[in-house]
């Protein structure tokens, strides 16, 4: 279960015993765990929605990271093959210009 800002269990029982707990300012309960075993996990003091947030920009830094490893060495073998006097076609050129320009792109999010 996760709140905005508070989580406030009553009622005649009034327990958390099981799981996740997570709220930005405050969880309020009679009974906090349980004594037959379950994990109970309680968090107070980040909001959720930033952590949800923040695992996605994660996700995010990776996936970039992974492309510019791939495109990385297409570029570098195109600049020593251009270096070297190769001729390459319009559309390869036209597509090394893209890689260039996806590669700073991608660089430029860090």
């Amino acid at each position: 279960m996760a709140s905005g800002t508070e989580i406030t269990v009553t009622g005649r029982r009034g327990f958390i015993a099981g799981g996740k707990v997570t709220a930005a300012d405050k969880i309020r309960a009679k009974v906090l765990g349980s004594e037959m075993g379950a994990n109970t996990i309680i968090e107070v003091g980040a909001d959720p929605q930033l952590k949800i947030r923040l695992k996605e920009l994660q996700k995010n830094i990776q996936t970039a990271s992974k492309n510019i490893d791939s495109i990385k060495p297409t570029i570098d073998g195109f600049t020593k093959m251009l270096k070297a006097g190769a001729k390459f076609t319009p559309d390869q050129v036209a597509n090394a210009k893209k890689l260039i320009e996806m590669n700073k792109t991608l660089n430029a999010a860090d």
